[in-house]
């Protein structure tokens, strides 16, 4: 976590950051134990969103809620 901002010119750049807009950045990778898909979540992503990998066509995955789940599955 970090720390509170120190004075009120930093409290106002805080408040005052934006965001860029990312779409979710899905990324895969061939690995000796298969093939590794990751991808981004963002600031606004619902506690209660879950997804779903698929290989041709087919789901091979459900994730559980994001808040307790890595956004990667590797796949043989």
């Amino acid at each position: 976590m970090l720390p509170a901002p120190a004075n009120k010119e930093t409290k106002a750049l805080a408040a005052a950051r934006i965001g860029e807009r990312l779409d979710r950045g899905l990324v895969a990778v061939l690995t000796d134990g298969g093939t590794l898909v990751t991808w981004r979540c963002s600031a606004s992503t619902r506690k209660s969103v879950s997804f779903r990998v698929y290989r041709g066509g087919k789901a091979i995955e459900t994730t559980q809620k994001v808040m307790s789940i890595s956004t990667r599955r590797r796949s043989a």
